[in-house]
Protein backbone atom coordinates (compact mmCIF):
# COMPACT_ATOMS: atom_id res chain seq x y z
CA UNK A 1 0.00 0.00 0.00
CA UNK A 2 1.65 3.33 -1.18
CA UNK A 3 0.45 6.59 0.94
CA UNK A 4 1.11 10.16 -0.08
CA UNK A 5 2.19 13.03 1.88
CA UNK A 6 2.74 16.48 0.23
CA UNK A 7 4.37 14.76 -2.89
CA UNK A 8 6.28 12.43 -1.13
CA UNK A 9 5.12 8.38 -1.47
CA UNK A 10 5.32 5.97 1.53
CA UNK A 11 5.50 2.42 1.40
CA UNK A 12 3.69 0.59 4.32
CA UNK A 13 3.06 -2.87 4.84
CA UNK A 14 0.96 -2.60 8.26
CA UNK A 15 1.86 -4.92 10.74
CA UNK A 16 5.30 -5.82 8.98
CA UNK A 17 8.54 -5.98 10.31
CA UNK A 18 10.10 -3.39 7.31
CA UNK A 19 9.65 0.19 6.59
CA UNK A 20 10.98 1.68 3.05
CA UNK A 21 10.70 5.26 3.50
CA UNK A 22 12.82 7.43 2.14
CA UNK A 23 15.13 5.02 0.39
CA UNK A 24 16.41 3.95 3.89
CA UNK A 25 14.63 0.90 5.35
CA UNK A 26 14.03 0.72 9.20
CA UNK A 27 13.58 -2.23 11.06
CA UNK A 28 10.44 -2.63 12.91
CA UNK A 29 8.62 -4.88 15.59
CA UNK A 30 5.07 -5.69 15.20
CA UNK A 31 3.19 -1.89 14.58
CA UNK A 32 0.77 -0.85 16.90
CA UNK A 33 -0.64 2.16 15.29
CA UNK A 34 0.89 4.53 12.93
CA UNK A 35 -0.02 8.17 12.15
CA UNK A 36 0.99 11.35 9.57
CA UNK A 37 3.11 13.72 11.39
CA UNK A 38 3.58 16.99 9.04
CA UNK A 39 5.59 15.49 6.58
CA UNK A 40 6.53 12.73 8.35
CA UNK A 41 4.91 9.05 9.42
CA UNK A 42 5.12 7.96 12.82
CA UNK A 43 5.02 4.43 13.97
CA UNK A 44 4.58 3.07 17.48
CA UNK A 45 5.82 -0.99 17.89
CA UNK A 46 4.82 -3.59 20.45
CA UNK A 47 7.86 -2.77 22.07
CA UNK A 48 6.91 0.55 23.31
CA UNK A 49 9.48 2.27 20.06
CA UNK A 50 7.92 5.40 18.38
CA UNK A 51 9.79 5.68 15.24
CA UNK A 52 9.62 9.02 13.29
CA UNK A 53 10.65 8.18 9.38
CA UNK A 54 10.15 10.52 6.06
CA UNK A 55 12.34 13.59 4.45
CA UNK A 56 10.75 17.14 6.10
CA UNK A 57 9.19 18.38 8.95
CA UNK A 58 6.92 16.99 11.99
CA UNK A 59 4.19 18.64 12.25
CA UNK A 60 3.70 21.65 14.85
CA UNK A 61 0.78 20.83 17.90
CA UNK A 62 -0.79 23.56 19.83
CA UNK A 63 -0.95 21.87 22.90
CA UNK A 64 0.59 18.63 24.12
CA UNK A 65 -2.52 16.47 23.76
CA UNK A 66 -3.06 17.39 20.32
CA UNK A 67 0.30 15.18 19.63
CA UNK A 68 -1.44 11.98 17.91
CA UNK A 69 0.47 9.80 19.79
CA UNK A 70 -0.56 11.28 23.09
CA UNK A 71 -3.25 9.20 24.38
CA UNK A 72 -0.18 5.87 23.93
CA UNK A 73 2.15 8.91 25.56
CA UNK A 74 2.61 5.98 28.25
CA UNK A 75 3.37 3.12 25.77
CA UNK A 76 6.35 5.16 24.69
CA UNK A 77 9.45 4.06 25.93
CA UNK A 78 11.91 4.54 22.99
CA UNK A 79 11.92 7.25 20.13
CA UNK A 80 13.85 6.76 17.25
CA UNK A 81 14.02 9.76 14.95
CA UNK A 82 15.40 8.63 11.52
CA UNK A 83 17.64 10.45 8.97
CA UNK A 84 15.62 13.09 6.72
CA UNK A 85 13.13 14.35 9.54
CA UNK A 86 14.57 18.16 9.88
CA UNK A 87 12.19 19.57 12.93
CA UNK A 88 11.24 18.07 16.30
CA UNK A 89 7.65 19.55 16.55
CA UNK A 90 5.89 22.28 19.16
CA UNK A 91 4.10 19.69 21.73
CA UNK A 92 5.83 16.91 20.10
CA UNK A 93 6.69 14.56 22.88
CA UNK A 94 5.62 16.47 25.85
CA UNK A 95 4.48 14.24 28.27
CA UNK A 96 6.31 11.25 26.78
CA UNK A 97 7.37 10.29 31.08
CA UNK A 98 9.30 6.87 29.80
CA UNK A 99 11.63 7.94 27.54
CA UNK A 100 14.84 8.65 29.04
CA UNK A 101 17.52 9.23 26.07
CA UNK A 102 17.36 9.33 22.42
CA UNK A 103 19.61 10.74 19.48
CA UNK A 104 18.59 13.49 17.29
CA UNK A 105 20.01 13.03 13.43
CA UNK A 106 22.08 15.46 11.97
CA UNK A 107 19.10 16.11 9.34
CA UNK A 108 17.39 18.41 12.68
CA UNK A 109 17.80 21.66 12.28
CA UNK A 110 14.71 22.70 15.22
CA UNK A 111 13.68 21.96 17.94
CA UNK A 112 10.07 23.72 18.68
CA UNK A 113 8.44 24.85 21.88
CA UNK A 114 7.75 21.87 24.82
CA UNK A 115 9.18 19.45 22.30
CA UNK A 116 10.38 17.29 24.95
CA UNK A 117 8.53 19.62 28.24
CA UNK A 118 7.89 17.03 31.55
CA UNK A 119 9.19 14.29 29.85
CA UNK A 120 11.27 11.47 31.46
CA UNK A 121 14.65 12.50 29.13
CA UNK A 122 17.62 12.30 31.61
CA UNK A 123 20.60 13.84 28.71
CA UNK A 124 20.63 14.62 25.21
CA UNK A 125 23.10 15.41 22.40
CA UNK A 126 22.50 17.97 20.20
CA UNK A 127 23.89 17.28 16.47
CA UNK A 128 26.00 20.01 14.76
CA UNK A 129 22.66 20.83 12.20
CA UNK A 130 20.76 22.44 14.77
CA UNK A 131 20.27 26.03 14.53
CA UNK A 132 17.31 26.62 16.77
CA UNK A 133 16.18 25.53 20.12
CA UNK A 134 13.17 26.94 21.60
CA UNK A 135 13.85 27.90 25.32
CA UNK A 136 10.96 25.97 26.15
CA UNK A 137 11.75 23.08 24.60
CA UNK A 138 13.24 21.13 27.80
CA UNK A 139 10.81 22.67 30.35
CA UNK A 140 10.18 20.99 33.44
CA UNK A 141 12.24 17.85 32.26
CA UNK A 142 12.70 17.10 36.12
CA UNK A 143 14.99 14.26 35.55
CA UNK A 144 17.32 16.07 33.00
CA UNK A 145 20.78 16.71 34.24
CA UNK A 146 22.56 17.01 31.09
CA UNK A 147 22.23 18.65 27.45
CA UNK A 148 25.40 17.75 25.48
CA UNK A 149 26.36 19.42 21.84
CA UNK A 150 28.46 18.10 19.19
CA UNK A 151 31.61 20.26 18.73
CA UNK A 152 30.41 21.36 15.19
CA UNK A 153 27.75 22.73 15.70
CA UNK A 154 28.11 26.95 14.88
CA UNK A 155 25.09 28.01 17.40
CA UNK A 156 25.32 26.14 20.38
CA UNK A 157 27.63 24.92 22.98
CA UNK A 158 27.27 22.88 26.49
CA UNK A 159 29.55 23.10 28.80
CA UNK A 160 29.02 20.31 32.03
CA UNK A 161 25.76 19.98 30.27
CA UNK A 162 24.24 22.97 30.31
CA UNK A 163 23.57 24.96 26.99
CA UNK A 164 25.33 27.90 26.11
CA UNK A 165 25.39 30.18 22.34
CA UNK A 166 28.70 28.92 21.00
CA UNK A 167 30.83 31.56 22.30
CA UNK A 168 29.58 30.80 25.74
CA UNK A 169 28.61 34.16 26.64
CA UNK A 170 24.96 33.29 27.01
CA UNK A 171 23.40 31.05 29.16
CA UNK A 172 20.69 29.60 27.44
CA UNK A 173 19.10 26.72 29.27
CA UNK A 174 20.17 24.74 32.63
CA UNK A 175 18.66 21.35 32.85
CA UNK A 176 16.17 20.84 35.88
CA UNK A 177 17.65 17.75 36.90
CA UNK A 178 20.72 19.85 38.22
CA UNK A 179 21.49 20.22 41.79
CA UNK A 180 23.61 22.35 44.71
CA UNK A 181 25.47 25.25 44.58
CA UNK A 182 26.00 26.34 40.43
CA UNK A 183 28.39 28.13 39.77
CA UNK A 184 28.37 30.64 36.50
CA UNK A 185 31.42 30.44 34.18
CA UNK A 186 33.45 33.58 34.41
CA UNK A 187 33.19 35.16 30.63
CA UNK A 188 29.04 34.60 30.59
CA UNK A 189 27.45 38.19 30.13
CA UNK A 190 24.04 37.49 30.26
CA UNK A 191 21.33 34.52 31.17
CA UNK A 192 18.39 33.90 28.76
CA UNK A 193 14.77 34.11 29.53
CA UNK A 194 13.69 31.60 31.46
CA UNK A 195 17.23 29.66 31.51
CA UNK A 196 17.30 28.19 35.33
CA UNK A 197 13.12 28.49 35.50
CA UNK A 198 11.58 25.21 37.29
CA UNK A 199 15.10 24.09 38.40
CA UNK A 200 14.05 23.30 41.89
CA UNK A 201 17.20 21.38 43.22
CA UNK A 202 19.58 24.29 43.03
CA UNK A 203 20.50 25.41 46.25
CA UNK A 204 22.59 28.48 45.46
CA UNK A 205 23.79 30.49 42.51
CA UNK A 206 27.05 32.17 42.27
CA UNK A 207 27.44 34.95 39.41
CA UNK A 208 30.65 36.22 37.74
CA UNK A 209 31.48 39.70 37.55
CA UNK A 210 31.13 39.43 34.12
CA UNK A 211 27.26 38.97 34.00
CA UNK A 212 25.82 42.42 32.68
CA UNK A 213 21.95 41.31 32.24
CA UNK A 214 19.57 38.54 33.37
CA UNK A 215 16.31 38.56 30.89
CA UNK A 216 12.86 37.95 32.09
CA UNK A 217 11.82 34.97 34.41
CA UNK A 218 15.21 33.52 34.29
CA UNK A 219 14.61 31.67 37.83
CA UNK A 220 11.24 31.13 38.02
CA UNK A 221 10.12 28.59 40.33
CA UNK A 222 13.26 27.78 41.72
CA UNK A 223 12.39 27.11 45.07
CA UNK A 224 15.36 25.59 46.37
CA UNK A 225 16.75 29.18 46.23
CA UNK A 226 17.07 30.61 49.82
CA UNK A 227 20.00 33.63 49.40
CA UNK A 228 20.73 35.45 46.29
CA UNK A 229 23.29 38.31 45.87
CA UNK A 230 22.02 39.55 42.40
CA UNK A 231 25.61 40.35 40.09
CA UNK A 232 27.55 43.99 40.28
CA UNK A 233 26.84 44.46 36.39
CA UNK A 234 23.28 44.38 36.27
CA UNK A 235 21.09 47.44 35.89
CA UNK A 236 18.05 45.79 35.74
CA UNK A 237 15.94 43.35 37.15
CA UNK A 238 13.72 41.89 34.65
CA UNK A 239 9.87 40.79 34.88
CA UNK A 240 9.39 37.58 37.12
CA UNK A 241 12.78 37.10 37.45
CA UNK A 242 12.38 35.27 41.05
CA UNK A 243 8.66 34.56 40.44
CA UNK A 244 7.02 32.15 42.77
CA UNK A 245 10.91 31.23 44.29
CA UNK A 246 9.06 30.43 47.68
CA UNK A 247 12.19 29.10 49.34
CA UNK A 248 13.88 32.55 48.64
CA UNK A 249 14.26 34.29 52.44
CA UNK A 250 16.95 36.91 51.59
CA UNK A 251 18.48 38.85 48.19
CA UNK A 252 20.79 41.58 47.41
CA UNK A 253 20.16 44.33 44.60
CA UNK A 254 23.49 45.68 43.77
CA UNK A 255 23.58 49.69 43.82
CA UNK A 256 23.76 50.02 40.10
CA UNK A 257 19.90 48.58 39.88
CA UNK A 258 17.70 51.60 38.66
CA UNK A 259 14.80 49.37 37.43
CA UNK A 260 12.52 46.34 39.02
CA UNK A 261 9.95 45.27 36.85
CA UNK A 262 6.88 43.88 37.93
CA UNK A 263 6.60 40.04 39.45
CA UNK A 264 9.66 39.98 40.30
CA UNK A 265 9.65 38.64 43.40
CA UNK A 266 6.02 37.49 43.11
CA UNK A 267 4.98 34.67 45.48
CA UNK A 268 8.33 34.17 47.33
CA UNK A 269 6.32 34.14 50.57
CA UNK A 270 9.38 33.42 52.64
CA UNK A 271 11.51 36.35 52.17
CA UNK A 272 12.33 37.88 55.12
CA UNK A 273 15.50 40.18 54.12
CA UNK A 274 15.92 42.82 51.47
CA UNK A 275 19.21 43.96 50.80
CA UNK A 276 18.85 47.28 48.54
CA UNK A 277 22.31 48.96 47.98
CA UNK A 278 20.83 51.91 45.84
CA UNK A 279 20.96 55.47 47.17
CA UNK A 280 18.12 55.97 45.06
CA UNK A 281 15.29 53.89 45.64
CA UNK A 282 13.90 52.66 42.72
CA UNK A 283 10.70 53.19 41.12
CA UNK A 284 7.98 50.04 41.62
CA UNK A 285 4.71 49.18 41.66
CA UNK A 286 2.56 47.24 44.05
CA UNK A 287 3.03 43.96 41.57
CA UNK A 288 6.90 43.22 42.06
CA UNK A 289 6.35 42.20 45.60
CA UNK A 290 3.13 40.95 45.04
CA UNK A 291 1.66 37.88 47.71
CA UNK A 292 4.63 38.93 49.79
CA UNK A 293 4.00 39.85 53.01
CA UNK A 294 6.16 42.91 53.15
CA UNK A 295 5.44 43.24 57.15
CA UNK A 296 7.80 40.52 58.10
CA UNK A 297 10.43 41.84 55.95
CA UNK A 298 14.04 44.03 57.08
CA UNK A 299 14.67 46.29 53.97
CA UNK A 300 18.41 47.42 54.33
CA UNK A 301 19.65 50.39 52.48
CA UNK A 302 22.63 52.82 52.93
CA UNK A 303 22.25 54.98 56.12
CA UNK A 304 21.87 57.66 53.99
CA UNK A 305 18.81 56.64 51.98
CA UNK A 306 16.76 55.74 54.71
CA UNK A 307 14.56 58.70 54.79
CA UNK A 308 13.84 58.19 50.61
CA UNK A 309 12.75 54.69 51.17
CA UNK A 310 10.53 55.48 54.14
CA UNK A 311 8.52 57.47 51.86
CA UNK A 312 9.07 56.16 48.11
CA UNK A 313 6.10 54.30 47.10
CA UNK A 314 6.09 50.14 47.19
CA UNK A 315 9.57 51.15 49.20
CA UNK A 316 7.95 52.48 52.12
CA UNK A 317 5.20 49.29 52.67
CA UNK A 318 8.58 47.41 54.41
CA UNK A 319 7.82 46.40 58.07
CA UNK A 320 11.45 47.99 58.85
CA UNK A 321 13.84 49.64 56.99
CA UNK A 322 17.39 50.17 58.44
CA UNK A 323 20.77 50.86 57.30
CA UNK A 324 22.82 48.17 55.67
CA UNK A 325 25.47 48.55 58.23
CA UNK A 326 22.46 47.15 60.95
CA UNK A 327 21.79 43.17 61.78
Amino acid sequence: MMIEIKGKLFSVCAGAALLLLGGANVALAQITNEWISGETMARLTVDGTLTISGSGAMGNYHHSSDAPWYYSRYDIKRIIIVYGVTSIGNNAFSHCTNITTMRIPGSVTSIGNYAFSYSGLTSLTIPGSVTHIDRTAFQSCNHLTSINVDDSNADYSSIKGVLYNKIQTVLRFCPAGKSGVFTIPDGVKSIANGAFARCRRLTSIVFPLSILFIDDYAFQECSGLTSVTLPYGITDIKAGLFYECSGLTSVSIPKNVTSIENYAFFGCSRLTTVTNRSSVPQPITTEVFQDVNKDNITLRVPASAIGYYSVAEGWKLFGRIISIQNR
